[in-house]
């Protein structure tokens, strides 16, 4: 209910496929004939919508993804360790104290990062467009920032202070959207056009679950 509210005052009145409202859920027979044909969907869909829910601070989520796409991208100094953490607002960045940088570190625990059959969705689809509260980020941009913010020197450590046993979660989605933009393009990771390349579900599955 709420990703059609999202959608309908984002991008107005279109036609919709949500596979729960669909398909029959209760009927296996539906389903298993559906599934056949998921991947047409996809393929044939003029944009992949992945909703992550809302947030009432989805708009400083959305400036946060602009300020570091220009610092990632913008000079080889956030490649080393030269960067200057205690005062990131030279960078255009909020301080590493911020609030802003949990709201990042949700998004990117959000459990679409780790399920396996998004792989179907991602990989086969023209478009795709992540959606959460008032932002909204496409997929070659989002999955190129993520892979290029765990090459910045130590950044997890710095923006990630979640006491954890194991890896940020800025970790897991970069694998994650490293290993599905490479599946599709080579290219893709190293923000050049991306190109979208027809390849077998199972073997995309196989190859990267």
């Amino acid at each position: 209910f709420d990703a059609l509210r999202r959608f309908r005052a984002e991008f107005g009145t279109f036609s919709i496929w949500i596979d729960a409202i669909c398909i029959n859920q209760d009927d296996l027979e539906e389903r298993s004939v559906q599934v056949t044909v998921m991947r047409r969907i996809y393929e044939s869909a003029k944009m992949v919508l992945v909703y992550l829910g809302e947030t009432e601070k989805g708009r400083e989520l959305r400036d946060l993804f602009d300020s570091l796409m220009e610092f990632v991208f913008r000079s080889q100094e956030c490649r080393d360790s030269r960067i200057d953490w205690s005062s990131l607002n030279k960078y255009g960045l909020p301080e590493v104290s911020s609030s802003r940088w949990h709201q990042l570190v949700q998004f990117l625990s959000h459990p679409w990062f780790s399920r396996v059959w998004i792989f179907q969705e991602s990989l086969v689809a023209r478009r795709s467009t992540f959606v959460q509260g008032d932002c909204s980020i496409n997929q070659t941009d989002l999955f190129a920032l993520v892979h290029q913010m765990v090459m910045v020197h130590r950044f997890q450590d710095y923006v990630d202070r979640t006491p954890r046993m194991r890896l940020s979660p800025m970790h897991y989605a970069a694998q994650r959207c490293g290993v599905i933009a490479m599946a599709q393009s080579p290219i893709a990771v190293n923000l050049l056009p991306q190109f979208w390349i027809r390849q077998p579900l199972i073997k995309l599955l196989r190859d990267n679950v």
